[in-house]
């Protein structure tokens, strides 16, 4: 009776240099779906924040949505890391000669990228809340909505404000970083820093806190080969179309700027036709 050969083990299985080295390029360059989907639930969850805002106030249902949010960004950290750890395994065997056809086992490279993954989700414990969310857009776009709901005539205190200890609060007045007064200037200032007219579509810088109307900001971007220095003075931050996003915030203000004078107007009108009516008698 013939001899059944074993299966190999992982470790066991070979791939050629050039196949894996095409592989792991692929892993590293794709797009990864992850990052689609935490995106639309990201969008999702500002607009269930914003609600729950609107209509419960701050209760413990706009915390548990943005304890949500949070989760959402880590899921979505877990995925960059993988990605990242793909990247670097590769990195380090691009400097090989390309004629160098000695067989990798799979086991190896698995090996390797799942230790990278454990050190970066080690760096990544270590880190302060501030420096988990307060960079991302997609956390401030979350605490801007919201805190406009809630207190539409407050200036926005910072993101980071709100991810430091109590204690860090009062010991730095809610300051971060002069960002409350930009972003002060910003609310009460509603024209377009390009056109300086009402902002129309506005849109927001994720490297400083300026806004800008989206179809002007598109002609200068165009104008200049995708890349702009902010145009609002003494700001010197490089724009471009993927340093931008809605503000929806700001688009609400404008909404409510707009109708508060259109009601002015209306009962500007009525007072004036009152008149004329009483001069006729």
């Amino acid at each position: 009776m013939p001899s059944v050969m074993p299966a190999p083990t992982q470790s066991q299985l070979v791939l050629p240099a050039r196949i894996k080295r095409s592989a792991l390029h692929r892993l590293a360059t794709s797009r990864n779906p992850l990052e689609d989907h935490c995106a639309t639930c990201l969008e999702t969850l500002a607009f269930v924040g914003e609600c729950e805002a609107t209509w419960n106030g701050s209760g413990s249902r706009v915390e548990e949505v943005e304890e949500a949010v949070k989760e959402v960004i880590e899921v979505r950290e877990d995925g960059v890391r993988v990605k990242d750890s793909v990247a670097a395994l590769m990195a380090d065997h691009n400097d090989g000669d390309d004629d160098d056809d000695d067989g990798v086992a799979v086991g190896d490279a698995a090996t390797a990228v799942l230790e990278r993954i454990e050190v970066g989700k080690g760096e990544y414990r270590d880190k302060s809340a501030v420096e988990r969310y307060g960079a991302v857009p997609a956390y401030d776009a979350f605490k801007r909505r919201v805190f406009d709901v809630q207190f539409p005539e407050s200036p926005y205190p910072g993101t980071a404000s709100f991810l430091l200890p109590r204690r860090a609060r009062r010991t730095t007045g809610d300051d971060d970083d002069g960002e409350p007064e930009m972003t002060y200037r910003a609310k009460r200032n509603l024209k377009c820093p390009i056109t300086m007219m009402t902002l129309h579509h506005p849109m927001r810088s994720t490297v400083c806190v300026h806004v800008y109307s989206r179809d002007a900001l598109a002609e200068m971007l165009a104008r200049n080969r995708g890349t702009i220095h902010c145009p609002v003075a003494g700001c010197d931050k490089t724009l471009t179309a993927d340093t931008v996003e809605r503000d929806r915030v700001m688009e609400r203000r404008v909404r409510v700027q707009e109708d508060e004078e259109a009601r002015e107007g209306e009962e500007l009108s009525s007072d004036v036709d009152g008149s004329a009516v009483l001069d006729v008698f």
